[in-house]
């Protein structure tokens, strides 16, 4: 198949195809992209020649001359997924636009391709390509990335009375209400970047609404837990948890905040991170595992167990991090400070 770029569009005076995008030319990104697919047969539309290897200049005129040819045209953003699994079914891509580029501000934010950087191993196949359809249908309203936020702080803390009621009906609702709490955690990201209003205080009430409502929803399954079963083990538990959980944020923030500006090697390329147990291991911490596992544990009416699982992982996992700086520090000594 034949790839067209179209890079003689321009937003306001200035040339797409010029446009500096995290310190790329936005067309180098789309250009890497399509060479990570094994994409050979690719042609840009200039009038200028860019001085890229590999990839043939042609004009206007001659992109008629070109048959079974597929146009990815730099005016608009392309979903990477999307534009991928059509380029590889050899379709018109036009089902991968996301939006126009409009003004500068968008192709700062967005560039020509769209990409999510979270890992959702499980989300990916059902709730994110839900929550960009509802946030793609929102685009055009009067909604606002933060109001999706805080609409969904208020309905996850009513969705607490569930827990507090039990029964198998009310943990089946409250099951089904954490894959709705996530769907909305991808709605308002993806509404954010849409609407191009993706703001500092945006990312950081998201970032914290996740961590205040699973907080939150740990405390109600604790204090549940004590007054279903009359026992002080869950309390002892629940502390453990809330415990472990505090000084693994702590120390995961503290180590991307000290390390990640110094030459530290802070993300580890060992052995031991390859080792496919340590994987496995690493993998509880995803957060769209650990909502998935909430989701089961209360269809199955086994909060608890999910509790004692969580409570023993958090503080396995903050001591792990103590554990790796502690003994680079003793290998290679402290960092000075500039």
């Amino acid at each position: 198949m034949n790839i067209i770029i179209r890079a003689d569009r321009k937003i306001g005076k200035i040339v797409i195809a010029t446009y500096k995008f995290k310190g790329k030319k936005i067309i180098d990104r789309i250009i890497n992209f399509l060479l990570g697919l094994g994409q050979k047969e690719l042609y840009i539309i200039s009038d200028r020649d860019l001085n890229i290897r590999g990839v043939k200049n042609i004009s206007v005129s001659e992109l008629e001359s070109l048959k079974n040819k597929g146009v990815i045209d730099l005016r608009f953003t392309y979903d990477c997924r999307k534009l991928k699994k059509l380029i590889a079914k050899k379709k018109s891509f036009n089902k991968a636009i996301i939006l126009e580029n409009r003004s500068i501000g968008d192709i700062k934010n967005f560039g020509c391709l769209y990409e999510r950087k979270e890992w959702n191993p499980i989300s990916q196949f059902y709730l994110e390509p839900l929550g960009e359809k509802i946030a793609f249908w929102m685009r055009n309203t009067k909604i606002t990335p933060n109001s999706v936020t805080f609409l969904n702080i208020f309905l996850s803390m009513f969705a607490s009375i569930l827990i507090f009621f039990g029964g198998r009906v009310n943990l089946i609702f409250f099951g089904l209400w954490v894959r709705i709490f996530h769907m909305l955690d991808i709605v308002d990201g993806q509404l954010a970047r849409l609407k191009n209003q993706g703001t500092t205080f945006g990312k950081w009430i998201d970032g914290g609404a996740d961590r205040f409502v699973v907080g939150m929803w740990y405390i109600v399954i604790i204090i549940t837990l004590y007054f279903k079963l009359n026992s002080v083990f869950f309390l002892f538990v629940g502390l453990i948890l809330l415990f472990g959980a505090y000084l693994y944020n702590y120390l995961l923030l503290t180590s991307v905040a000290y390390f990640r500006n110094f030459n530290f090697e802070y993300k580890s390329n060992s052995r031991t991170k390859k080792n496919p147990f340590v994987k496995f291991f690493l993998l509880f911490i995803n957060h769209d595992i650990q909502m998935h596992l909430l989701t089961i544990s209360a269809w199955l009416d086994m909060l608890g167990w999910y509790i004692i699982f969580y409570g023993i992982y958090f503080n396995s996992m903050w001591f792990m991090y103590f554990i790796f700086y502690f003994t680079k520090y003793l290998r290679e000594g402290d960092i000075k400070e500039v």
